[in-house]
């Protein structure tokens, strides 16, 4: 299955009908659903994202934080949640100590520009060469765009997003 078919099925109303977004993930991971070993999805909510990528990515150990506290083992094998709020450096650093180096990083955390920057500066030296970093929900104007132009990355306006829907928002993709 695509990781849109999968959406479908972990978590309805985030396929691409919705948001869009699983295309754009798709194009990014398809060749390298095998070789993603560990992941991290800054912001939880109900955990169905992470249920997603695990059945998304075979191989990969899922790892999710959130300013919220869940039990271990709430979401099912393979999947490990994180009290910590993206916003603080020294609660990331230890959590990246514990869980180790990175394949993949998705941001639908806080959505707030300043905590976009503090995470993505704080979590990019854990990423392992040829690993990719996506920011969801930003906006292109201000300090996150000047703040990217430190890293080799792009947008993405998933193709049928409607942006009068979504105020404008877009994915970045940082790589390393």
């Amino acid at each position: 299955m695509n990781l849109d078919e999968i959406a479908k099925v972990t978590q309805p109303g985030t396929s691409t009908d919705e948001l869009g977004y699983t295309t754009v993930y798709e194009a990014l991971l398809r060749d390298r659903r095998d070789a993603v070993w560990n992941m991290l999805e800054i912001g939880v909510l109900k955990g169905a994202s992470l249920k997603m990528w695990r059945d998304y990515f075979p191989l990969a150990q899922i790892n999710g934080i959130d300013i919220h506290s869940y039990e271990p083992g709430t979401f099912g094998e393979r999947i490990s949640v994180f009290h910590a709020d993206q916003s603080d450096p020294k609660r990331l650093h230890e959590v990246m100590r514990e869980i180790g180096n990175l394949d993949f990083v998705s941001d639908d955390g806080s959505h707030k520009t300043e905590d976009q920057i503090t995470a993505l500066s704080t979590l990019f030296p854990y990423l392992n060469p040829g690993a990719v970093y996506v920011i969801e929900d930003i906006r292109t104007t201000g300090d996150i765009s000047q703040f990217l132009k430190n890293y080799q990355h792009f947008f993405c306006v998933p193709n049928d997003m409607q942006p009068e829907k979504h105020d404008g928002t877009i994915l970045a993709v940082i790589l390393k």
